[in-house]
């Protein structure tokens, strides 16, 4: 993939390194069009489900091999070698789009954004493109939300340009 110009409309997105948040479901469902339409392959997590079940998911949608644990560090592994496109996108794709939806619904949400976020910052030092959308119930989610987990790396989760300002959230 060719490196970021900055005039790509999807490169406000990841311009920070971080996961775009969004409230207004219709939002989050145009940009997946837009992003679908440029070539990019969407892979949707609901994790307003239990652990187990979000783990099937990411393992069916990814194509993640059949040793997968089904754990967080699990996921981190195999996250690596989707981030490095060993599996999991098909190579005509653009890159890669993960839309979590109902993160604000999940006891393990944090976890699973720190564990995407690392994952994608990965894929773009390797010259792939990976985005992560989390779309949150709550309008208050704070914008610099940030997920630490015990091996101290953290993330911040940021707004999306249309739904960045108070005002713009209900």
């Amino acid at each position: 993939m060719a490196v970021w110009t900055g005039d790509e409309p999807e490169f406000r997105l990841i311009q920070n390194l971080s996961v775009s948040l969004f409230f207004r479901p219709g939002i989050l469902n145009e940009t997946v069009s837009d992003l679908a339409s440029r070539g990019y392959y969407i892979v949707e997590l609901d994790c307003a489900v239990t652990e187990d079940t979000f783990h099937g998911q990411v393992a069916d949608l990814l194509d993640f091999p059949s040793y997968y644990g089904q754990n967080m560090a699990a996921l981190n592994d195999c996250l690596r070698d989707v981030a490095a496109r060993e599996y999991g996108v098909p190579t005509s794709a653009t890159g890669l789009v993960v839309v979590l939806w109902h993160v604000d619904e999940s006891s393990f949400a944090d976890h699973v954004l720190n564990i995407f976020w690392f994952q994608s910052l990965c894929a773009a030092l390797r010259g792939n493109r990976m985005m992560i959308l989390a779309q949150t119930g709550d309008p208050h989610y704070d914008s610099t939300h940030s997920m630490r987990t015990a091996d101290k790396r953290e993330a911040l989760v940021w707004w999306n340009g249309r739904e960045s300002s108070w005002s713009s959230r209900p």
